[in-house]
């Protein structure tokens, strides 16, 4: 057998190089697609924090906003054997009660829950503004965060929203 002796091939120690470098480039592409995939969880997860924020602001605006309270009172009010802080007030020209709070991190309007199963209210505060001849001015203040998921600690959005009304009390039910 006549070998051609002008064929070059690679030696043991330029293939053994030429495989670390390729193993640390591949290295550094999957972590840069690693830490894509974590942001990428991270900002939807936030999204739909936002959205589920804002659906639930949205739903005491046309509650309560959508016209005027004839009267609202900040309430402490017991609830499965904790106080809470409620409001409660009455539309013009309607006779019902209607109690805004939370309960175990849900957001409830009377007996209708205003949050959906993914989100947990973990800070509920009614703030009364400003009171005087032209009626009060009341801010309500929500914060939640996910109920699941990998970042459901790390993640917090509060929003806020606004209501006046015609008369103001503070009392206790």
């Amino acid at each position: 057998m006549n070998r051609d002796r002008n064929v070059q091939s690679f030696t043991l120690m330029e293939l053994l190089i030429s495989l670390s470098i390729m193993g640390i480039i591949l290295l550094a592409v999957t972590n840069l697609l690693v830490i894509v995939v974590k942001s990428n969880y991270l900002i939807n997860t936030q999204l739909n924090t936002i959205q589920e924020m804002d659906y639930a602001i949205e739903r005491i605006r046309q509650n309560i906003g959508s016209s005027d309270s004839s009267s609202l009172q900040i309430l402490d009010k017991m609830v499965n054997g904790s106080t809470i802080s409620v409001l409660r007030y009455r539309l013009t020209g309607d006779s019902t009660d209607y109690y805004l709070g939370v309960v175990d991190g849900v957001l409830y309007l009377n007996d209708v829950d205003l949050t959906s199963e993914h989100i947990e209210i973990t800070n509920y505060n009614v703030i009364l503004e400003s009171y005087g001849e032209g009626g009060a001015y009341v801010i309500i203040q929500m914060s939640g965060n996910p109920k699941y998921g990998r970042y459901k600690d790390e993640i917090l959005i509060t929003r806020e929203v606004s209501v006046t009304s015609n008369s103001f009390e503070v009392g206790y039910d």
